[in-house]
């Protein structure tokens, strides 16, 4: 797996055909061992709910929708979602200069055509509460998904990306406030956190908003929770199960790979952990207590020495 230096967005090198033209029935095997792992994902989000007090809290904004793809997908930053909203900017009936395309323009762009907002009104009815969006999906056969991360890497990452190398204009004066520091970041994610769970009104950063908040998984029953560990097998079996494989893989600009060594993001726990150990013990356990919820649902453990 290759990422991008310029915002760590993801790039999907395994090629379909390699799986297709060798071998149809060792791909077929494939999907089944992928179905199996992503229910054993699902069972664990039920399973969680069902025995934590996990807030419901339903939020029409961070979906995009393409019935005519039958496709609902529910962004979560630092987890994948440039190169979903490239794949979407693929299936959008608009037209888009390819060169000009940033990926901050691809952020700024691509959601709005798939907002709920835009479908007829009898349709968006369904979509106003998790339990009626649960239905359409199931009666019209919508893959619903989303995609998650272990969230001190999220944490590293978006440091590193906003604050750091200060890629995003939008960040200049925190990361001027910042300087560099990442225990002085850490100290506004537990403070912004701390604020929004006492408070739910309280606008925080959607690079460390809780997954939990934002998608409502215990509501919504995701057909797919994808994890940016293992993107590339979850990318390509989304891909294939909705049949649109030829409109987002193309095959130019993917690498030739074989079913047993598909590539996938892997905990970068030295560069992690580099970053957790200028942490106090304090720090680090107050952190994993305000994303308990996002490590019980999703199957994180810290990856850190939290001492």
């Amino acid at each position: 797996m290759r990422r991008a230096v310029e915002d760590e967005s993801l790039e999907v090198t395994t090629k379909y055909e390699d799986f297709e033209d060798d071998d149809e029935d060792k791909f077929e095997m494939w999907m089944k061992k992928k179905e199996a792992e992503l229910s054993e994902r699902r069972k664990r989000v039920q399973d969680v709910c069902r025995h934590q007090n996990v807030p419901h809290r339903f939020n029409r904004k961070p979906y995009m929708v393409s019935l005519k793809d039958g496709l609902v997908y529910c962004r979560n930053a630092k987890a994948g979602t440039t190169t979903w909203l490239d794949y979407f900017k693929k299936l959008s009936d608009a037209k888009f200069s390819m060169r000009n395309m940033t990926n901050k323009k691809l952020h700024i762009e691509i959601p709005p055509k798939f907002d709920i907002s835009r479908l007829s009104r009898d349709v968006r009815w369904n979509f106003e509460t998790a339990s009626r969006m649960k239905r359409f999906n199931e009666r019209h056969d919508l893959l619903s998904f989303s995609f998650v991360r272990h969230p001190f890497d999220r944490l590293v990452s978006t440091f590193e990306n906003k604050f750091l190398f200060r890629q995003d204009k939008t960040y200049y004066r925190s990361a001027e406030k910042i300087n560099g520091d990442f225990g002085r970041f850490i100290a506004i994610v537990i403070e912004d956190v701390s604020r929004f769970l006492e408070h739910p009104k309280f606008v925080i950063d959607v690079h460390w908003r809780p997954f939990y908040v934002r998608c409502d998984y215990c509501n919504v029953d995701f057909n797919v929770i994808g994890k940016v560990e293992t993107f590339d097998e979850d990318v390509l079996y989304i891909v294939n199960k909705a049949g649109l494989v030829d409109e987002l893989l193309d095959p130019d600009y993917m690498d030739p790979d074989s079913i047993h060594r598909l590539n996938s993001v892997p905990h970068d726990v030295n560069r992690t952990e580099k970053y957790f150990a200028k942490l106090s013990s304090a720090a680090k356990r107050k952190l994993y207590d305000l994303f308990r919820l996002d490590f019980e649902l999703f199957g994180y453990k810290p990856n850190v020495n939290m001492n």
